[in-house]
């Protein structure tokens, strides 16, 4: 069998469309590889149509289904040889006579690049142009290249130019021009059947028996499909003819202020961008309809393997087009000024928080579409609120996520009044007994719904929920102040003020000391709480005291106290095992975690790290080393930690050392009665 071709035999017996599944074309990018290539490439052409010289351009395969041919290899050269074949018509004054014939080739990749092929063929284009303009202050004519001709005809819509594919047709029309400008009657040569010039080999992969997937094994030069575009070649499926059509345009305009330029090639990109926001769209279409299963890691989810039965439905499909459009318009006016959305679109790996608040955005998205509404005061509100649960909910599993989308989703049909609905039994009824749950950030936003009617009270929570550590969790002080407005901007004024991680002299957490061991457990540790504010870390740490009945007065005292932090420290009477803490910072300083081991309170270790096997110091004779310190001057002792809880931590000055054990004090192994007489010796060694 003879399989030999030219591109215009194949081309008058087939429709040649170039699948979706191929990339983009890239003989005319501007690397300095690919212009080397593309000018050897049109030489060569040039050379072997002038003088009739046969070049075989080696196998092109394809599927040909009722006359449509799919090439799966050869998309790259079948493209050069139709810009070609149409360039030569068009010099050739041939356009017309033939345009049906090089109209049946065709892009499939995208939309924008078929309705360009089909342009050139349809449109007449003139290969010359001239044009005056002004440049340093003189008329000057310009020659325009054949690319600038066809971009300024008014059937060349702009959205064009950001199509790699385009891109690179227009730039290998210009490079056909410059090779080809002064040959004549070269058509004919080249579409001739006596001794063609140009040829290749094609195969049939239907009459050939072979599979696409043993040709992708066999065929080394081909480069393997993105992520992006083995998902959209079957996602299209799932759309209409109109929106297929936004895919390219529209859509891309959206996603193109984020696009990546390619230091190699030269070209943006964007797909990533693309898929990123398809890929977690997906993701909490498929969470709130249970068309995923909870127990994987959504980072191990992949889209193929679910995107068909998460848009199976119906009402999927619509709110994800219905979104896409509401964001193209925000954009198009410049209102689109949604950090989520840059999150979102970043990564595929995102945190629980950032789906959540995205999906949040998409609700607040198919409100407005669906009540023509769109008021800054509804998405500010809305905002303000699912911020206010999500940001403080531990979001650490795959259910507990499904539950706060659950809850966005019930909560989103009141989103033109969320202040009353919050407010209704019907949101939650009573208040829950832990604060960790998902139950008690509805019961925070009720709390508040409740007051924000009255402006004042607005105001006042609208500034608290902005500190930096609350994050919207508030009540605490509401409950403190006994709903008392007065007295909830007093406490949350001082609250302001106080509340400080601060490393160096830890007034907060030593004031606080001063009215109680607020300490909370952690595991077998006790801590003085860190300043983490992630929502695991604050609900480990203060919260406990926020939320903690007794701990709670101790904060209350602290507010009402109108003394400054450091006379509240200086002036303290504590005598029990708290002093040390309140009067030395540098015991707080060494607990790096702020954790120490209780064991009762003769028995406190002092913890350099997270775990009592690390160094670690004991509590009553480093109070000492500082005490000695104070007394005798830096040089006086020095101390020693260990790593291990059976041997002795101790102050050593000369040849002596001092130890606490077992609730009592030892010199160089002698047991000291009492502190004051450890004291009085010590004075007499130093």
């Amino acid at each position: 069998m003879n399989n030999r071709y030219t591109f215009w035999q194949l081309i008058q017996e087939n429709t040649i469309e170039i699948p979706i599944i191929q990339r983009d074309y890239a003989q005319g990018r501007t690397t300095p590889k690919e212009t080397k290539i593309r000018e050897n490439f049109l030489n060569a052409l040039y050379e072997k149509i002038n003088e009739s010289i046969p070049i075989n351009l080696d196998f092109v395969y394809g599927r040909i289904e009722k006359t449509i041919l799919t090439p799966l290899d050869g998309q790259q050269r079948l493209t050069t040889l139709f810009l070609l074949h149409w360039y030569l018509a068009v010099k050739d004054s041939k356009l017309k006579e033939y345009k049906n014939i090089l109209s049946k080739f065709t892009y499939k990749t995208r939309v924008s690049s078929r309705e360009f092929c089909k342009a050139l063929i349809t449109n007449s284009i003139e290969l010359e142009k001239q044009i005056e303009v002004i440049e340093n202050g003189k008329l000057i004519t310009k020659i325009l290249n054949i690319s600038e001709i066809i971009e300024n005809k008014n059937w060349f819509y702009q959205s064009w130019k950001k199509d790699p594919t385009i891109k690179s047709m227009l730039i290998m029309i210009d490079s056909i021009h410059n090779k080809f400008k002064d040959s004549t009657n070269l058509f004919d040569k080249l579409t001739g059947s006596n001794n063609p010039p140009i040829t290749f080999d094609f195969l049939p992969l239907n009459e050939f028996k072979l599979t696409d997937e043993l040709y992708v094994k066999m065929n080394a030069r081909g480069k393997p499909l993105t992520d992006y575009e083995d998902f959209k070649a079957k996602f299209v499926e799932l759309l209409s003819d109109e929106d297929t059509q936004k895919l390219d345009n529209s859509w891309t305009d959206l996603f193109w202020k984020h696009r990546i330029k390619n230091e190699k090639d030269g070209y943006y990109y964007i797909d990533d961008k693309f898929l990123n926001f398809f890929t977690n769209m997906t993701i909490n279409f498929g969470i709130v309809n249970n068309d995923i299963d909870t127990k994987k890691k959504l980072d191990k989810i992949n889209i193929m393997e679910i995107y068909e039965k998460v848009y199976e439905n119906f009402e999927n499909k619509n709110n994800l087009v219905a979104i896409l459009d509401k964001l193209v318009e925000l954009n198009k006016v410049n209102k689109l000024n949604n950090q989520n959305f840059d999150y979102f679109i970043e990564k595929k790996d995102l945190s629980y928080w950032d789906r959540a608040k995205f999906f949040t955005f998409c609700k607040y998205l198919l409100f407005v579409t669906n009540t023509n509404t769109d008021t800054s005061n509804m998405l500010d509100n809305w905002t303000r609120v699912t911020n206010n649960i999500i940001n403080n909910y531990n979001i650490d599993s795959v259910d507990k996520f499904k539950h706060v989308l659950n809850l966005i989703e019930s909560m989103s049909t009141h989103m033109d009044n969320i202040n009353s609905y919050l407010s209704l039994d019907e949101f939650i009824l009573e208040k829950p007994q832990s604060f960790k749950t998902l139950e008690f950030q509805k019961y925070e936003e009720k709390v508040k719904a409740n007051l924000i009617n009255n402006n004042e009270w607005k105001q006042a929570i609208r500034k608290a929920e902005a500190h930096d550590y609350l994050n919207g969790h508030i009540t605490f002080l509401i409950d403190i102040s006994n709903a008392n407005l007065t007295i909830f901007k007093k406490y949350y004024e001082k609250f302001n003020n106080y509340f400080k991680e601060d490393k160096e002299n830890f007034l907060f957490q030593r004031a606080l000391l001063t009215k109680g061991d607020y300490s909370v457990i952690q595991g077998r540790n006790y801590s003085f709480c860190s300043f983490d504010k992630s929502p695991r870390g604050k609900d480990d740490n203060w919260k406990e005291v926020f939320h903690d009945n007794e701990k709670q007065i101790y904060l209350k005292e602290l507010l009402d106290d109108d003394r400054s932090l450091t006379e509240i420290i200086d002036q303290s009477n504590i005598e029990d095992w708290r002093k040390g803490f309140i009067k030395y910072p540098q015991l707080l300083s060494y607990c790096k975690k702020y954790k120490i081991r209780w064991s009762s309170e003769e028995d406190i270790l002092l913890l350099s790290g997270e775990r009592v096997y690390g160094q670690h110091a004991e509590y009553y004779t480093y109070l000492l080393y500082f005490e000695l310190l104070q007394e005798y001057g830096n040089q006086c002792c020095e101390y020693h930690y260990s790593n291990s809880t059976n041997e002795n931590k101790f102050i050593s000055f000369g040849s002596h050392i001092v130890f606490f054990k077992n609730n009592k004090w030892y010199l160089n192994d002698n047991l000291v009665s009492n502190k004051q007489e450890l004291l009085n010796k010590i004075k007499l060694t130093i």
